[in-house]
């Protein structure tokens, strides 16, 4: 049953709580289920919620979008029952939800409540309204990361975090940004005219944060966290301690790993050809070869070394589609390494009692260790693209917070 804000008796667990608000009720004792996707191909995050309830309640609430939803997830404290190790707090835009409606009396009023699930999908607001923001501007003399800067001071109240290393030094003369969104505006400049010399990727946080990452500079960082693969007769108690601070985990389950190195080099050609137009001349044939393309500016940790069919390599293939910046060739590395960012992934799953925000760094790097001798050249650095954090009820009760994470890894070369 729905309550009102402030008489929600509070459940003790061992792990995590869950709460949910609409429209000042309290919807936790409902809640079934949290989801948090974090991930680089979207500008913001996806919170799904699993809600059981009477279909009059939905009806008579009229929830259908109108109102905020507020929700709170609690890493608890095991030494202090009910006390938050962790807390993240979300104001969210309800996006889309999907229920059934039950043949029930004509006037069910008073009756008893026939709980339905209905499935909810929430966006962060702020950050929505960020991403979604109309800009229109005209530039001269500026760089593409000066341009973004202005873009999101004059138009929108975000903070920004630009990555400085690998920025492309390109002084454009001018430059329009057409009427579209602030975050398309990102798109058309790296496509325009790179933003870095590798591949890009942006990302909002809950906190209205953009972060404008160059991904061919991330393992210069520190990792954000270490990952242990755990061998049968590798497990040791000095391990498991260390995976105790939030910044070391283990798993036990298998990794799956993934490589697409044939199809990259059948889409996008061993040998490429962007045809230019500078003002100065009809045309201008800017060239890459795909091995060295990667081996300066892709996602690489260690070994450039591409395992491929030599049957791919004879391949070339020429785009005629980008007018491109005079000779300028900024452009079509950001357009190819963009691809090849993802051409090797690890996919893990880990359902520890886990910090939550660590888990949402996304554009991070991550450092897996292999105990399994034999597949320690599939380890090392990759890069955080996306994390699924479901919550669910579960565990002995019944009724306590169980964590499920699955992280995709991504890199550009297969072995280090």
């Amino acid at each position: 049953m729905p309550e009102k804000v402030g008489e929600r008796v509070f459940q003790n667990t061992r792990s995590y709580d869950c709460q949910v608000i609409i429209k000042d009720v309290d919807y936790t004792a409902d809640l079934d289920k949290v989801r948090i996707v974090t991930s680089l191909t979207a500008p913001y995050q996806s919170i799904f919620l699993d809600v059981f309830i009477d279909q009059n309640d939905i009806i008579l609430s009229k929830l259908y979008g109108q109102d905020k939803i507020k929700l709170s997830v609690r890493l608890l404290e095991q030494s202090l029952p009910g006390v938050p190790k962790e807390q993240i707090d979300f104001e969210l835009m309800y996006v889309s939800s999907n229920f059934s409606v039950v043949m029930k009396d004509q006037l069910s009023e008073g009756k008893q409540k026939d709980r339905i699930p209905i499935s909810i999908l929430a966006v962060p607001r702020i950050p929505f309204k960020t991403a979604t923001t109309f800009v229109n501007k005209i530039y001269f003399n500026k760089k593409s990361k000066e341009i973004i800067e202005d873009l999101v001071s004059t138009f929108t109240d975000a903070k920004i975090k630009y990555d400085t290393d690998g920025a492309n030094p390109l002084l454009i003369d001018q430059c329009c940004i057409p009427p579209t969104t602030l975050i398309k505006s990102f798109t058309y400049l790296d496509r325009t005219f790179g933003l870095f010399n590798g591949p890009y990727v942006h990302f909002i946080d809950r906190d209205n944060t953009i972060h404008i990452l160059n991904l061919n500079k991330k393992f210069n960082d520190d990792q954000a966290f270490t990952i242990y693969h755990l061998a049968q007769n590798a497990i040791t108690d000095k391990i498991l301690d260390i995976c105790s601070d939030g910044k070391n985990f283990y798993t036990f389950y298998p990794i799956k790993s993934l490589y697409s190195g044939n199809t990259m080099y059948s889409l996008l050609a061993k040998n490429q050809n962007f045809i230019v137009k500078p003002r100065d001349s009809l045309s201008h044939t800017v060239t890459h070869d795909m091995d060295t393309l990667i081996t300066k500016y892709g996602a690489v940790w260690k070994n450039p070394k591409s395992y491929v069919d030599s049957v791919t390599e004879k391949r070339t293939k020429f785009y005629t589609k980008d007018t491109g910046y005079d000779y300028e060739d900024s452009f079509s590395i950001a357009s190819l390494t963009k691809i090849l960012v993802g051409m090797s992934g690890l996919e893990i799953r880990l359902d520890q009692n886990l910090p939550i925000l660590r888990l949402m760094e996304v554009g991070r790097n991550i450092k897996v260790i292999e105990q399994h001798n034999e597949l320690i050249d599939l380890a090392g650095k990759f890069i955080l693209k996306s994390s699924d954090l479901t919550f669910s009820k579960g565990g002995d009760s019944g009724s306590d917070w169980v964590s499920d994470v699955k992280l995709k890894l991504i890199r550009t070369n297969k072995t280090i």
